[in-house]
């Protein structure tokens, strides 16, 4: 099969040769492999309705646009967003009248009234497809999970027919079963790839004091050789919208062109944020967790969490974002045992559903100890609290395996 030349990757084709034989299938591979084309190239191929559920607006609109004006040149739309974002109802009433190969939409609006309206369509011309991405937020044995996602197993029980595709990057092995039970994925095809990435160098490093002590090494090779690396994007990640905002005014003092998103800003100015970051117009972005699974920049060089991300699972998902152009890049978690230590508190546990708040703190704990692990390969201990083990003993990158070489 050929679709504008274009040429697969590892495992692609195989998943797109399955989906197009209707079979379920199950995606587990790490970000930047490329798991969007698994979908898309289906749709595209056969024109048939391919269902898109995402839990982000910004990576769906991003998806849509670029779908619109680069595979369809600006002059066919192959794609639409449907949701309460969705300004253009025309859109939405062509989108369910089957106009669009690929149609985008949240659980929310699945669950709300897409599923009704898609019965509809699948009736006069069945649908290819339910792609459902992130599908790590199905499980609540996972770091990100969301009840809404759940409520998609009744896709089986409405439209038995129509086979389903999960996609995620940051389902440990008991996450994966998980999936594929609550979505009753019926003998699905599996993709596992290794959730090693050798071009993202990892460093861990004890936070300081004060910020200028913290973050002084970031900033003097942020300005060095005339800012040279300020040409490359960092993106920075916090853990409340205070720390964003003041990390971003402490880089600005430094004449650094950064700025700072988080859920509690302006929508317009998030958006700005976003457009400019996407762009290169901004090459700094202090951001906490809301700036998530939203980001879709390949050429991001560094990924920076200054204090710790609440899971294990929620930091490889941070760092999967750092270099998914292949190109080298470096991650740095600059961390405190409080840091962690906070997690446990009732301010960070009281959203967690019932059951979830062990199994959070547990892998929040394991963090900890990889985190104060000066000794093993950083890609080494990460695999091990992925699931996986390694095929090798030092990646001969991170700062441990740098740290041996410098003393042998």
């Amino acid at each position: 099969m050929n679709y504008y030349g274009y040429e697969f990757r590892e495992g692609q084709r195989e998943v797109v040769e399955a989906a197009l034989a209707g079979k379920d299938v199950a995606v587990f591979w790490a970000t930047g492999r490329g798991k969007s084309i698994c979908y898309q190239l289906p749709a595209l191929h056969t024109g048939r309705t391919v269902v898109v559920v995402s839990p982000l607006i910004s990576l769906m609109t991003d998806q849509v646009e670029r779908l619109n004006n680069t595979v369809g040149q600006g002059r066919r739309q192959l794609a639409a967003f449907c949701g309460s974002a969705q300004l253009d109802k025309d859109v939405e009433r062509r989108a369910f009248d089957g106009e669009f190969p690929l149609v985008f939409m949240s659980p929310e609006k699945l669950m709300a009234d897409g599923l009704d309206r898609l019965a509809q369509l699948h009736a006069r011309n069945p649908l290819l497809l339910f792609a459902i991405d992130e599908a790590h937020c199905v499980s609540e044995w996972g770091h990100d999970f969301r009840p809404q996602y759940r409520q998609l197993g009744e896709l089986r029980q409405r439209m038995p027919t129509v086979p389903i595709m999960a996609l995620t990057a940051t389902a440990v092995p008991n996450v994966q079963r998980d999936i594929v039970r609550s979505l009753a994925l019926q003998n699905p095809y599996v993709q596992k790839q290794s959730s090693f990435r050798p071009n993202l160098a990892i460093k861990v490093s004890r936070k300081q004091a004060g910020l200028a002590e913290s973050l002084g090494g970031l900033v003097q090779e942020l300005l060095e050789n005339n800012g040279a690396a300020m040409a490359s994007s960092t993106l920075i990640y916090v853990p409340t919208t205070n720390e964003a905002e003041s990390v971003a005014a402490f880089l600005q003092h430094r004449e650094i062109n950064a700025d700072f998103y988080h859920g509690k800003r302006d929508a317009k100015e998030r958006e700005s944020v976003h457009v400019r970051f996407l762009s290169g117009q901004l090459p700094v972005v202090c951001a906490t967790v809301a700036f998530g699974m939203g980001i879709d920049k390949p050429d991001i060089r560094r990924v920076v969490h200054y204090g710790a991300p609440k899971t294990a699972e929620e930091y490889y998902q941070h760092i999967g974002r750092a270099g998914r152009d292949g190109g080298p890049a470096r991650c740095e978690m600059i961390a405190s045992d409080a840091d962690f230590a906070k997690y446990s508190g009732e301010f960070y546990t009281k959203g967690l559903p019932h059951g979830q708040v062990e199994r959070v703190l547990e892998s929040t704990e394991k963090l900890r100890g990889y985190a104060n692990n000066t000794s093993d390969c950083r890609w080494v201990a990460l695999l091990r609290l992925m699931g996986e083990t390694a095929p090798f003993a030092a990646c001969g990158t991170c700062d441990n395996c740098v740290r041996r070489k410098n003393f042998a």
